[in-house]
């Protein structure tokens, strides 16, 4: 299935949002990594391999639990 997304500025750069259900395919949330390959015809996006890893699971849930903490020492 083909679709149509706007390209929009993001800051110096551009970017595109992508819909719900393709992030949910995915299986992405905000701070992971996604791989960009060239194929024939076009190009594949996929998870990075390394999110799949359970040294960057449990990175993740250090920093999700620690947030707060996280945030202070970096305004610090």
């Amino acid at each position: 299935m083909a679709r149509e997304l706007e390209v929009i500025c993001v800051g110096d750069s551009l970017g595109i949002i992508l819909p719900e259900d393709v992030l949910q395919r995915l299986g992405v949330e905000i701070g992971d990594t996604l791989s960009i390959t060239e194929v024939s015809g076009g190009i594949h996006l996929s998870r990075s391999a390394l999110e799949d890893s359970e040294f960057m699971k449990a990175a993740r849930r250090v920093m999700r639990e620690n947030r707060e903490v996280l945030k202070r020492l970096a305004n610090s």
